[in-house]
Protein backbone atom coordinates (compact mmCIF):
# COMPACT_ATOMS: atom_id res chain seq x y z
CA UNK A 1 0.00 0.00 0.00
CA UNK A 2 2.96 2.08 -0.18
CA UNK A 3 2.22 5.84 -1.79
CA UNK A 4 4.76 5.76 -4.94
CA UNK A 5 4.47 1.70 -4.60
CA UNK A 6 5.64 -0.18 -7.62
CA UNK A 7 2.47 -2.77 -6.83
CA UNK A 8 -0.65 -2.27 -8.87
CA UNK A 9 -3.19 -2.08 -6.59
CA UNK A 10 -6.63 0.61 -5.96
CA UNK A 11 -4.65 2.60 -3.75
CA UNK A 12 -5.55 6.03 -3.45
CA UNK A 13 -2.00 7.14 -2.21
CA UNK A 14 -0.36 5.31 -5.06
CA UNK A 15 -2.70 7.06 -7.43
CA UNK A 16 -1.77 10.57 -5.48
CA UNK A 17 2.10 9.80 -5.87
CA UNK A 18 1.41 8.97 -9.84
CA UNK A 19 -0.68 12.30 -10.26
CA UNK A 20 2.51 14.16 -8.59
CA UNK A 21 5.12 12.25 -10.90
CA UNK A 22 2.76 13.27 -14.15
CA UNK A 23 2.99 17.25 -12.90
CA UNK A 24 -0.64 17.31 -11.16
CA UNK A 25 0.25 18.09 -7.97
CA UNK A 26 -2.77 19.70 -6.83
CA UNK A 27 -5.07 16.51 -7.44
CA UNK A 28 -2.18 14.65 -5.48
CA UNK A 29 -2.44 16.95 -3.10
CA UNK A 30 -6.01 16.84 -2.78
CA UNK A 31 -6.41 13.43 -2.72
CA UNK A 32 -3.87 12.63 0.01
CA UNK A 33 -5.82 15.54 1.99
CA UNK A 34 -8.81 13.38 1.42
CA UNK A 35 -6.84 10.57 2.60
CA UNK A 36 -5.66 12.12 5.63
CA UNK A 37 -8.92 13.28 7.03
CA UNK A 38 -10.87 10.18 6.46
CA UNK A 39 -11.95 7.35 8.85
CA UNK A 40 -9.91 4.55 8.42
CA UNK A 41 -9.88 0.57 9.02
CA UNK A 42 -8.28 -0.26 12.34
CA UNK A 43 -5.97 -2.69 10.16
CA UNK A 44 -4.55 0.79 8.86
CA UNK A 45 -3.18 2.69 11.75
CA UNK A 46 -1.59 5.94 11.25
CA UNK A 47 -2.30 5.99 7.05
CA UNK A 48 -3.24 9.03 7.70
CA UNK A 49 -0.07 10.34 9.48
CA UNK A 50 2.05 8.84 6.45
CA UNK A 51 -0.60 10.38 3.77
CA UNK A 52 -0.24 14.15 5.29
CA UNK A 53 3.72 13.59 5.38
CA UNK A 54 3.06 13.17 1.74
CA UNK A 55 1.21 15.79 1.01
CA UNK A 56 3.58 18.23 2.73
CA UNK A 57 6.61 17.12 0.68
CA UNK A 58 4.80 17.77 -2.26
CA UNK A 59 3.27 21.22 -1.15
CA UNK A 60 6.73 21.85 0.03
CA UNK A 61 7.89 20.90 -3.57
CA UNK A 62 5.90 23.14 -5.00
CA UNK A 63 5.13 26.36 -2.69
CA UNK A 64 3.31 28.94 -4.78
CA UNK A 65 2.08 26.74 -8.08
CA UNK A 66 -0.05 24.42 -5.02
CA UNK A 67 -3.36 25.86 -3.80
CA UNK A 68 -3.84 24.83 -0.08
CA UNK A 69 -6.42 27.10 1.10
CA UNK A 70 -8.83 24.27 2.05
CA UNK A 71 -6.31 23.08 3.87
CA UNK A 72 -5.93 23.91 7.73
CA UNK A 73 -2.84 25.87 8.85
CA UNK A 74 -2.66 23.05 11.62
CA UNK A 75 -2.08 20.25 9.13
CA UNK A 76 0.57 22.14 7.37
CA UNK A 77 4.27 21.53 8.40
CA UNK A 78 7.94 20.74 6.95
CA UNK A 79 8.83 17.18 6.79
CA UNK A 80 12.43 18.16 6.35
CA UNK A 81 14.17 15.11 7.78
CA UNK A 82 17.59 13.75 7.41
CA UNK A 83 16.39 10.29 6.64
CA UNK A 84 13.17 8.46 5.78
CA UNK A 85 12.39 5.04 5.24
CA UNK A 86 9.33 3.47 3.81
CA UNK A 87 8.46 -0.15 3.29
CA UNK A 88 5.45 -1.93 1.87
CA UNK A 89 4.50 -5.45 0.28
CA UNK A 90 2.35 -6.76 -1.98
CA UNK A 91 0.36 -9.25 -0.37
CA UNK A 92 -2.59 -9.08 2.20
CA UNK A 93 -2.81 -11.15 5.35
CA UNK A 94 0.99 -11.04 6.34
CA UNK A 95 2.66 -9.61 9.10
CA UNK A 96 5.85 -7.69 8.39
CA UNK A 97 7.61 -5.24 10.53
CA UNK A 98 10.72 -2.30 9.60
CA UNK A 99 13.49 -2.46 11.96
CA UNK A 100 15.81 0.58 11.51
CA UNK A 101 19.39 -0.18 13.71
CA UNK A 102 20.90 3.57 14.25
CA UNK A 103 24.82 4.40 15.68
CA UNK A 104 24.29 3.79 18.75
CA UNK A 105 22.88 0.13 18.45
CA UNK A 106 19.52 1.21 19.70
CA UNK A 107 16.91 -0.62 17.34
CA UNK A 108 13.50 1.29 16.49
CA UNK A 109 10.65 -1.17 16.18
CA UNK A 110 7.14 -1.56 16.46
CA UNK A 111 7.65 -2.33 20.40
CA UNK A 112 10.14 0.63 20.06
CA UNK A 113 8.60 3.30 17.85
CA UNK A 114 10.59 6.20 18.99
CA UNK A 115 15.00 6.59 19.84
CA UNK A 116 17.12 8.85 22.04
CA UNK A 117 18.35 10.17 18.66
CA UNK A 118 14.55 11.51 17.81
CA UNK A 119 13.72 8.46 15.26
CA UNK A 120 10.34 7.42 14.92
CA UNK A 121 8.35 4.79 13.61
CA UNK A 122 4.58 4.64 12.53
CA UNK A 123 2.31 2.09 14.43
CA UNK A 124 2.76 -1.31 13.58
CA UNK A 125 0.46 -2.72 10.52
CA UNK A 126 -0.40 -6.63 11.08
CA UNK A 127 -2.34 -6.75 8.18
CA UNK A 128 -2.95 -4.70 4.76
CA UNK A 129 -0.04 -4.26 2.26
CA UNK A 130 1.77 -1.66 4.15
CA UNK A 131 3.16 1.40 4.45
CA UNK A 132 5.39 1.49 7.54
CA UNK A 133 7.26 4.52 8.02
CA UNK A 134 11.04 5.45 9.65
CA UNK A 135 11.69 9.03 10.32
CA UNK A 136 14.57 10.95 11.52
CA UNK A 137 15.12 14.64 11.22
CA UNK A 138 18.48 14.85 12.38
CA UNK A 139 20.54 11.91 12.15
CA UNK A 140 23.75 11.39 14.25
CA UNK A 141 26.71 10.48 12.25
CA UNK A 142 27.22 6.69 11.79
CA UNK A 143 24.97 3.85 9.91
CA UNK A 144 22.11 3.01 9.95
CA UNK A 145 20.95 -0.57 9.52
CA UNK A 146 17.45 -1.50 7.53
CA UNK A 147 15.94 -4.65 7.82
CA UNK A 148 12.50 -6.46 7.40
CA UNK A 149 11.25 -9.28 10.35
CA UNK A 150 8.73 -11.54 8.21
CA UNK A 151 6.73 -13.82 10.17
CA UNK A 152 5.21 -15.63 7.14
CA UNK A 153 2.35 -15.79 5.33
CA UNK A 154 -1.13 -16.48 7.09
CA UNK A 155 -2.56 -18.03 4.29
CA UNK A 156 -1.26 -20.15 1.14
CA UNK A 157 -0.67 -17.56 -1.64
CA UNK A 158 -1.36 -18.76 -5.39
CA UNK A 159 0.38 -15.36 -6.45
CA UNK A 160 4.04 -16.83 -5.18
CA UNK A 161 6.32 -15.37 -2.23
CA UNK A 162 5.57 -11.77 -1.29
CA UNK A 163 7.68 -9.06 -2.29
CA UNK A 164 9.04 -6.46 -0.16
CA UNK A 165 9.46 -2.72 -1.37
CA UNK A 166 11.86 -0.40 0.71
CA UNK A 167 12.55 3.29 -0.20
CA UNK A 168 15.33 5.14 1.26
CA UNK A 169 15.23 8.99 1.33
CA UNK A 170 18.13 10.99 2.44
CA UNK A 171 17.37 14.70 3.06
CA UNK A 172 14.05 14.26 2.89
CA UNK A 173 11.81 17.26 1.67
CA UNK A 174 14.96 19.26 0.85
CA UNK A 175 16.16 20.67 -1.90
CA UNK A 176 19.45 17.88 -2.11
CA UNK A 177 16.95 15.50 -1.89
CA UNK A 178 17.92 11.66 -2.71
CA UNK A 179 15.94 8.43 -3.02
CA UNK A 180 16.48 4.98 -3.40
CA UNK A 181 14.17 1.83 -3.82
CA UNK A 182 14.95 -1.68 -3.39
CA UNK A 183 12.98 -5.18 -3.67
CA UNK A 184 13.64 -8.08 -2.21
CA UNK A 185 11.35 -11.49 -2.74
CA UNK A 186 11.02 -13.82 0.63
CA UNK A 187 11.00 -17.65 0.60
CA UNK A 188 7.51 -17.58 2.23
CA UNK A 189 9.21 -18.63 5.91
CA UNK A 190 9.79 -16.00 8.45
CA UNK A 191 13.02 -14.89 8.24
CA UNK A 192 15.12 -11.07 9.18
CA UNK A 193 16.14 -9.92 6.09
CA UNK A 194 19.01 -7.25 5.34
CA UNK A 195 17.28 -4.10 3.15
CA UNK A 196 19.50 -1.17 3.15
CA UNK A 197 22.37 0.01 4.99
CA UNK A 198 22.60 4.15 5.23
CA UNK A 199 25.93 6.08 5.97
CA UNK A 200 25.68 9.31 7.72
CA UNK A 201 29.10 11.29 7.67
Amino acid sequence: MLFGSFFVRDIPGDLALALDAAGRHQQAVDMLYAMAIRKWDGRFPEVELIALNEMNHIIGKNKGSVNVSSIPASLQYSVASDIRVVMDWDSDNCDIDLWVTDPSSEKCYYGHRFTGFGGRLSSDLTGGYGPEEYMQKKAPKGTFNVQANYYGDRQQRLAGPTTIQVTVYRNYGMPNEQKKSTTVRLNGKAQVVDLATIVVN
